[in-house]
């Protein structure tokens, strides 16, 4: 879903989720499989929000939030991006 204010300022809000489930992994040379290291499914689902903001006519910034929601995915985390458009084909 995408909302915007005005030409300047937008938001956007969306969801992922990631299931790991029966993977073969190497840790220190050591390999293991599903059945010796039963852990069973993982689930990280991320509620995902970004702010855009257009600073100046070639400068704009954007604001990245992505916070967990069950206890196995990361708390929080957040992005600041600055993009600067240099005008190459005009």
């Amino acid at each position: 879903m995408d909302v915007s204010l005005d030409d300047r300022l937008s938001f956007t809000h969306g969801d992922q989720h990631d299931v790991i489930d029966g993977a073969t992994t190497v840790i220190a040379g050591f390999k293991t499989e599903p059945e010796s290291l039963d852990v069973g499914a993982l689930l990280f689902g991320t509620l995902l929000f970004w702010t855009y903001y257009r600073i100046g006519d070639p400068v704009r910034a954007n604001l990245n939030t992505q916070i967990g929601v069950p206890e196995t995915a990361p708390d929080a985390r957040l992005t600041l991006g600055v993009a600067i458009g240099v005008g190459l084909f005009r």
